[in-house]
């Protein structure tokens, strides 16, 4: 007993007042946990939706996000690390276009199942993700069409 009080009383006194504070960081850290989740699948939303489109911003700033999200995921970061040393190997790039593509696309559909499966999302595979998706022939018009633009070094 202490200040008249017996140490039952005590620890109800100690559990009024640290009880709400312990639910209140119990629930921070699941909302923190449920956002930086959110913030992986809308990554990889984006990667999808501009799987065939990589020329988009959208899709440049999901690659981009990968090392803020993916950070402690050593897959994913080495699967994104291949595919942005490629996107920098200029020498191949002007030797073999073509074959500089196709690699491209592989180390990006590679990548791309690689936050899919981190996410949890097995059922998508790497055929899937690059025969099943969906671009419309003017998208790959559009496309071909800046990327001549580029080659031939005009300025607009």
């Amino acid at each position: 007993m202490f200040l008249g009080i017996k140490l039952e009383g005590w620890l109800t006194i100690i559990a009024i007042l640290t009880g709400p504070l312990l639910a209140f960081e119990v629930q921070r850290r699941r909302d923190n946990r449920r956002e930086e989740r959110n913030r992986k699948q809308e990554i990889f939303r984006r990667l999808l939706l501009t799987l065939k489109v990589p020329m988009a911003p959208s899709h440049v700033d999901a690659i981009n996000s990968i090392p803020l999200e993916f950070h402690s995921h050593a897959e994913t970061m080495q699967a994104w690390r291949l595919y942005t040393s490629h996107l920098n190997n200029a020498a191949m790039l002007k030797a073999d276009n073509q074959r500089w593509g196709e690699k491209k696309f592989d180390l990006l559909v590679s990548l791309v199942r690689n936050v899919g499966g981190y996410l949890g999302y097995d059922h998508i595979d790497e055929a899937t993700l690059r025969d099943n998706m969906y671009v419309p022939k003017g998208y790959g018009d559009q496309e071909e069409e800046w990327r001549q633009i580029r080659q031939l070094g005009c300025k607009y």
